[in-house]
């Protein structure tokens, strides 16, 4: 078993996905991105956006009896994001849900 150190410069996302921790922090923070992006009506960035954000979002951590919660959240998502509907309100909503449920 080797110890690999990362050093991160200014964001988390200098570190390969391969080697993050999985948690609910990156999983928000790619949210807020992609919101942002999504205001400035960025297609390129906000694709790159929706594939590392579902990356981390299979990588969350719950009890098994939850699970069908996180299926349901990623569903809405994936919705809103179809319909150009996402905002910053939905942001909170589906980290506080995900919360709610145990996810971490």
């Amino acid at each position: 078993m080797s110890l690999k150190i990362y050093v991160i410069a200014k964001k988390p996302t200098a570190i390969p996905y391969k080697y993050w921790k999985m948690n609910i922090t990156n999983l928000t923070e790619k949210l807020w991105e992609y919101w942002g992006e999504s205001k400035r009506d960025e297609i390129e960035k906000k694709e790159i956006l929706r594939k590392e954000l579902f990356e981390i979002f299979d990588g969350l951590e719950c009890s098994v009896e939850n699970f069908h919660h996180v299926q349901e959240i990623r569903n809405k998502i994936v919705h809103d994001m179809d319909k150009n509907e996402y905002n910053s309100i939905e942001t909170v909503r589906y980290t506080s849900d995900l919360v709610f449920y145990g996810y971490k």
